[in-house]
């Protein structure tokens, strides 16, 4: 697949709907969304692929759980931005008094992945 958006939604977002659909429903995807974690922190910014443990599908509700990048090749400068949104999530989630240990992170080029745990 030659863009990061054909990557997304032919490998990513298969893969995040039989997540979703072995937890029964109890997790929200969003895909493509603003994402304001702190934005005084200039951390705002828009995410290929965000989970929330909320079945409500309406809008990003805490606590946010994995980010999901999408990229079409070189992974190292997509490391960075990866984790700047992992420290966005953890930020929303303190804020919205939803705080999680452990927030999960990847960037692929849908052959190649990287994991990240921050917690």
């Amino acid at each position: 697949m030659s863009s990061e958006k054909a990557r997304a939604e032919g490998i990513i977002n298969p893969v995040l709907l039989e997540v979703k659909r072995q937890l029964q429903g109890q997790i929200s995807i969003f895909s493509g969304e603003e994402f304001n974690g702190e934005p005084e922190a200039e951390l705002p910014g828009y995410i290929d692929f965000l989970l929330s443990r909320s079945p409500e599908q309406l809008f990003i509700k805490a606590p946010a759980v994995i980010l999901v990048s999408a990229k079409k090749e070189d992974l190292k400068p997509a490391l960075g931005q990866c984790l700047a949104e992992m420290v966005a999530a953890q930020r929303f989630n303190r804020q919205k008094q939803q705080p999680i240990s452990t927030i999960y992170g990847t960037v692929t080029s849908g052959t190649v992945w990287r994991f990240l745990k921050l917690g």
